[in-house]
């Protein structure tokens, strides 16, 4: 149990000393200085208004919006501090405004870069509020893309879709190919439009890919498994059997993304794993059979914490429900049908594009949960590779 804590209290401790890590970046002053820093990675669902960086001496500041123009980590992600009119009007059904039209507010707000391209796409989250902006050659300036909800006298819900009349106008191929404008106001379909159009100009875009949490992934999971197995009376202290045994195992894992940052990504995993463990020895001149077979079906969680892009270090806690009726014989009797408890099991592992590996640690479980008088701990380390199938599963 101690040694259960432990790992727990470690899993905890890194992923809370990960989310808070600093990374090369940049800021750029008024001046239009460009500054290197190390910058707080934070996977907040909303924009910042300010940062939290150390100097290259490692000196701790935080700067307001009013002192910084720009900052980002390349090729991760870009925030521009921009003087705009915003429409922060409710999409409670129950507040929804009976003006159709946007009630804009000037206001200065860090945006975040989405495409940087012949045109710009940029987003701004606060509580309950997602906003696009673009910038394009026409405008020059950033404008907000209109999308409002709003009540008729009747109380009928309507929407305002005047963004779809502003890319038609303002952000369309000047050899006039067409593009899909029908486009919801999401994030994916517009970032798709946008890089889209910028191609369409002969321009490569830069895409800042969002932190999209949901995502699913089959992989296979064939292992090499070193298990141990004691016995022992209810009162004894003394192990009549203790042995240790290699065996393979294989389990084919589900995995579901719940959050994604940065750096960062938690998933809820879930393994169905057969293994087997085959013992015979001899016990005061009886000879025990055991010849335990199963379906072990682990679940919980996996936090992955990038090390690179597609590089990945992962750290699983798992919580196993074993299914078996396996017997233990002695002298060809069968004397125990396995019946166990749940149990706990903790790995640690990397993954490299589809390709993984994983030791994991699966803690005691007592095979003989209906023998009051006779006790069996079974406790195993694994060596798991794994394979995400890449035509098999959603980003």
């Amino acid at each position: 149990m101690r040694l259960l804590f432990t790992t727990i209290s470690l899993f905890l401790t890194i992923t809370t000393v990960a989310q808070s890590r600093f990374e090369k970046g940049y800021y750029i002053d008024n001046s239009g200085n460009v500054n290197e820093c190390l910058l707080k990675i934070n996977n907040k669902s909303k924009n910042p208004n300010g940062i939290h960086f150390r100097t290259l001496e490692g000196k701790k500041e935080f700067l307001i919006i009013d002192s910084i123009a720009e900052f980002g980590i390349e090729g991760k992600f870009q925030y521009k501090r921009e003087n705009v009119l915003i429409d922060r009007s409710s999409e409670d059904v129950d507040a929804v405004s009976l003006i159709p039209e946007p009630e804009f507010k000037k206001e200065q707000l860090f945006l975040k870069t989405l495409v940087d391209g012949k045109a710009d796409l940029y987003v701004y989250k606060d509580i309950n509020l997602t906003r696009f902006f673009f910038r394009s050659d026409s405008t020059k300036k950033v404008k907000q893309l209109v999308y409002k909800y709003f009540k008729s006298y009747s109380g009928s819900l309507l929407t305002n879709t005047n963004y779809l009349e502003q890319l038609k106008q303002e952000v369309k191929c000047r050899n006039n190919e067409p593009l899909d404008i029908n486009i919801e106001y999401k994030e994916k379909p517009l970032v798709k439009y946008f890089e889209e159009y910028s191609k369409c100009e002969e321009i490569d875009p830069i895409v800042y890919k969002s932190n999209q949490s949901h995502f699913f992934h089959v992989s296979v999971k064939p292992g090499y498994r070193f298990s141990r197995l004691k016995a022992k009376r209810y009162l004894e202290d003394e192990y009549f059997i203790n042995e240790s045994k290699p065996s393979l195992c294989f389990g084919i894992e589900t995995e579901i993304g719940i959050a994604k940052g940065i750096s960062s990504v938690w998933s809820i995993i879930f393994e169905p794993t057969w293994q087997t463990f085959a013992l015979i020895t001899e016990v005061k001149n009886n000879e025990w059979n055991i010849n335990y077979r199963s379906i072990e079906l682990p679940f919980g969680v996996r936090y992955a914490y990038k090390i690179k892009p597609k590089t990945a270090l992962l750290i699983n806690l798992l919580y196993l429900y074993d299914i078996s009726n396996s017997k233990i014989l002695v002298q060809d009797v069968p004397l125990f049908t396995i019946s166990s408890l749940p149990n706990f099991v903790a790995g640690v592992g990397f993954k490299k594009k589809y390709f993984g590996c994983e030791v994991r640690y699966s803690f005691k479980r007592d095979l003989l949960m209906s023998a009051p008088y006779t006790k069996i701990p079974f406790t195993s380390l694994s060596i798991i590779l794994g394979y995400t199938l890449p035509w098999i599963g959603k980003e």
